[in-house]
């Protein structure tokens, strides 16, 4: 393990804090618990991976050297695709879709504007983004599908990393205007 690799490894999974312990071990989050002391001696292990004599340091026992991306932008919804406005984080309705009329998936490119360019095309008004690769199309969302905080459609687009595709039985919901 080295310093530059578990950095790599964190902002791939999208996340701005890489921490590492033990000389060998990564770990990353978006923020230090409320618990975390800051300060501590203890970081003297030196990098697994790093060249014989280097000066890089990858924690101790029970300790954490910390790095901090400072660029990271967090992901978020995206408010606006073109003419597509968000709506916000629907439910799927009991035994029915919420957008039912055309969907299609996409594993690796899936984005807001993937989703709301193939709804668009297709010549739908509504477009809407589940389980982070699914998209959904309709030209009315169903009346039953119950409305969420916007915080539960919180899986990331595999086309962007910056943008959450909706979450499992949610859909980021997008509308013509």
């Amino acid at each position: 393990m080295t310093i530059q690799a578990c950095q790599a490894f964190c902002l791939s999974k999208n996340l701005p804090l890489a921490g590492l312990e033990y000389g060998r071990e990564c770990y990353c989050g978006t923020a230090l618990t409320s618990y975390s002391a800051v300060g501590f001696t203890g970081c003297n292990m030196a990098c697994a991976g790093s060249p014989k004599g280097s000066p890089d340091i990858c924690g101790g026992s029970s300790r954490l050297s910390v790095y901090n991306y400072t660029a990271y932008v967090p992901p978020q919804l995206v408010p606006t695709v073109g003419t597509y406005k968000l709506q916000g984080c629907y439910g799927e309705p009991s035994g029915k879709r919420a957008l039912p009329s055309y969907s299609f998936v996409n594993a690796t490119s899936m984005s807001a504007e993937l989703c709301v360019t193939g709804c668009q095309t297709k010549g739908y008004t509504w477009a809407g983004m589940e389980y982070g690769q699914e998209c959904w199309c309709a030209n009315a969302l169903d009346a039953n599908a119950p409305k969420l905080a916007n915080s539960q459609c919180n899986m990331l687009c595999p086309g962007n990393q910056r943008e959450y595709c909706g979450a499992g039985s949610k859909l980021a919901v997008y509308k013509a205007s």
